[in-house]
């Protein structure tokens, strides 16, 4: 089920949508992988008690941080020092394998929080302008830290540091995607700072089915049914999955492009196709696309010449220029709209 938050929906019918979309998300974690809801709340107040001075969790906490562990995009809407930092790093103290990455408007908001995750016994760090150098870049790449703030401008705009994030060693690990003060967003978004209005970039450098979790304790209902909507553009990939299906050598793969229309479809095409192949096929599919750094443009390039890569999944702008010799197939889909699932939580 989608949620979609208009000016005119209530707090009850916010709350029914939201826990409409959790417990089905329960169901079918329950179903495809012997899921326990009981025994992950347990864990995650046994974790809180444990790092936060013997104090539980509240329901709320325990509901968001449960629908972000099942890979629902969460909006939770909490009054200023009630804890809604909690829920998004509570994954991480069940895992010291998992990752979350926290956009931050300001440096000092990074540090304090990062100084915060720390006293809970999380390794956390703030990267930004003033503290990245190579050692911290190195730290990232081994995946030294698990919670990680940040500014939308690093992100975006920083090819070394999206060049880690663009690793699938960081897309193994990484929970999700966190925008703290998220009516930022429309605010700031103009002259003032603009990258900050374009958080839709952010997946040219993950997966598309890596979750958001959005908090805020400012957020009008007016910026909510502006922001809040969670639409993302899909493509029936299912045309080219013979590509995928039933290989079990690399020399089995086409050496193959796909064209697709937009920047997220070849994302969500590639994470199809890794899910499809073995485990150790799945570094011979790349994909290729306009938002990508220079950096990893050249070294996707680079793998497909030498046949590391056989298939790439690229977008129109992202392709061009290409002079690939021995390519087999060359396949282009269009998309369908489709819209995932999502949680908010008001907190009155």
């Amino acid at each position: 089920m989608t949620t979609v938050i208009t000016p005119k929906d209530s707090h009850t019918e916010w709350k029914q949508k939201s826990y409409t979309n959790l417990v089905n998300s329960q169901e079918v974690a329950t179903k495809i992988s012997s899921y326990s809801s009981e025994n992950t709340r347990k864990a995650f107040t046994d974790a809180c008690l444990c790092r936060c001075n013997n104090q539980p969790p509240y329901p709320w906490q325990l509901d968001a941080a449960e629908a972000f562990y099942l890979g629902l995009d969460c909006t939770v809407l909490v009054g200023t020092g009630s804890r809604k930092s909690l829920p998004f790093v509570m994954p991480c103290m069940l895992s010291s394998e998992k990752v979350v990455l926290v956009i931050s408007p300001l440096n000092s908001l990074e540090e304090d929080q990062a100084c915060w995750c720390c006293k809970m016994g999380l390794t956390s760090v703030a990267v930004n302008h003033q503290t990245y150098s190579d050692e911290l870049h190195e730290e990232l790449r081994l995946r030294k830290y698990q919670v990680i703030y940040t500014s939308p401008e690093m992100v975006i705009s920083n090819p070394h540091f999206n060049g880690v994030l663009c690793s699938p060693n960081y897309h193994e690990h990484l929970i999700g995607i966190v925008i703290d003060k998220a009516h930022c967003i429309v605010q700031w978004g103009g002259d003032f700072r603009p990258t900050y209005g374009k958080p839709d970039k952010l997946w040219s450098f993950v997966p598309t089915h890596i979750p958001l979790y959005i908090t805020s304790a400012m957020m009008t209902l007016d910026i909510l049914s502006e922001e809040v909507s969670f639409i993302r553009n899909r493509t029936n990939f299912a045309a080219v999955d013979f590509l995928f299906e039933g290989v079990t050598h690399v020399d089995e793969m086409e050496c193959a492009l796909i064209f697709i229309n937009r920047v997220m479809d070849s994302q969500s095409g590639w994470q199809r196709a890794y899910k499809i192949l073995p485990p150790h096929l799945r570094r011979h599919v790349g994909f290729l696309n306009s938002l990508r750094s220079e950096r990893s443009k050249v070294s996707e390039l680079e793998l497909f010449r030498q046949g590391e890569r056989r298939i790439l999944w690229v977008t129109e702008v992202g392709g061009m220029g290409l002079d690939i010799p021995d390519i087999t197939f060359v396949g282009h889909i269009s998309k369908t709209t489709v819209s995932s699932q999502s949680l908010v939580i008001s907190q009155r």
